[in-house]
This record gives structure tokens, C-alpha cells and sequence, in this order.
């Protein structure tokens, strides 16, 4: 059984019959819809003295969805968007969390390819750019390419591409946090900002 709280219009008497029900049931995720009935007058606007949504002050309403198998570790999405998406938060019955912009089960910091695909995501650059990443143990560096003119095919063709920027990165466990950046092949400036930056990490390449 999944209970969902949700909001509904303030006020008494504004709204009734919340419902929750699963019309969805995947491998890796559920999906649930929840539905009330807003009550109108008889011009079938708002009852006077009833919130609209996201008005404060802001009522729930709490519905349950009886699930066809235990929900284990798939996910819980909400109505058709996609960004309503719950993950498990640990072992056993309990709230779920949200799932963030890096999805339900972000890769953990470290020195993997997909760490850095996460970290890369969240860079303000070009569509196109191409990118090349440098670790040791709780220090990264980044140098990414933007190219102009045509967009690289194959993004082995952009390689010969000079560095437009390159960003140093420090461990934290919710992901890697940029500290400095610099133009150019060199430790730029981050030995002023993080004495404790590895230079051979951030030597000429």
C-alpha cells in the first residue's frame, strides 16, 4: 500500500473524494495518479473562501493505492511528468525521497566516467563541446573543448580542438565541486584557491 499526500484547494468544504490509483506497473517503476473532485457553485467557479493551488495557506489531501507486489526498488512516478519521480530512501517501509536532476540513483562520486558525465551535465557550455577529464582521489580537472563553425560528426574529430576552458574540481559525496577554472594548458590558479590540488594533475598535457 502507497499513501500519497498531495495538494488540494484551502478552505472547508473545498474539495473531496481524493483518490490515488496505479495504472501503471513496470520492472523499474509505478506509476500512480491521484484525483480529487473541486467543488464549484453554481457558475461553476470556486466556492467562495476556497485557496486555489499553491496559494497558501495550503491543504493535503492523502490518498491510498494499493500496489500489485511490493515496490522494492523501483521508482514511484506521479501522474505523467516525469519530473514527479520517488525513489526509496533506505531498506524497509518509509517516506521516499525525490528524485533529483541527476535521476533516482545518481552515480556516486569518484573517478569514473559516469561521475563525470554527471558533473559535465551540469556545466553551463556549447551543446557540442567535447571534454577530457583528469582525476586522482578526491581532485578532478576537466579541460573542455568549443568548438565553432560545423559541428563535429564523430566527437574523435573535435580532439585536435584547443582548450577553451578547464575547471577544477574537489570531492564532496554529493558530487564533484568546481573550486577554479582557467584558460589554458596549466595549473592556472588553482593552487591560490586549493594548495592541496595535485600538480602533476594539472601539469601541461
Amino acid at each position: 500500500m502507497l499513501a500519497v499526500d498531495f495538494e488540494v484547494p484551502a478552505g472547508r468544504d473545498c474539495y473531496r473524494n481524493p483518490q490515488a490509483a496505479v495504472i501503471q506497473s513496470e520492472a523499474k517503476f509505478v506509476r500512480v495518479n491521484v484525483l480529487y473532485q473541486s467543488l464549484e457553485d453554481d457558475s461553476g467557479r470556486p466556492i467562495k473562501g476556497c485557496r486555489a493551488i499553491g496559494v497558501p495557506p495550503k491543504a493535503l489531501a492523502t490518498a491510498r493505492a494499493k500496489l500489485p507486489a511490493v515496490l522494492g526498488k523501483r521508482t514511484v512516478v506521479i501522474g505523467d511528468s516525469s519530473e514527479h519521480q520517488y525513489a526509496v530512501a533506505s531498506a524497509g517501509d518509509g517516506p521516499l525521497r525525490r528524485c533529483g536532476s541527476d535521476g533516482c540513483f545518481p552515480a556516486p562520486t569518484g573517478c569514473t566516467t559516469s561521475s563525470y558525465e554527471q558533473t559535465v551535465k551540469h556545466e553551463d557550455i556549447p551543446r557540442h563541446t567535447w571534454w577530457d577529464a583528469h582525476c586522482e582521489g578526491y581532485w578532478l580537472v576537466i579541460d573542455f573543448s568549443m568548438p565553432t563553425g560545423p559541428v563535429c560528426g564523430d566527437p574523435g574529430t573535435c580532439d585536435s580542438h584547443p582548450i577553451g576552458k578547464r575547471t577544477f574540481y574537489r570531492y564532496s559525496p554529493a558530487g564533484w565541486l568546481a573550486i577554479a577554472s582557467s584558460k589554458g594548458k596549466d595549473c592556472g590558479n588553482v593552487l591560490q584557491v586549493e594548495p592541496r590540488f595535485p600538480r602533476r594533475l594539472c601539469a601541461a598535457r
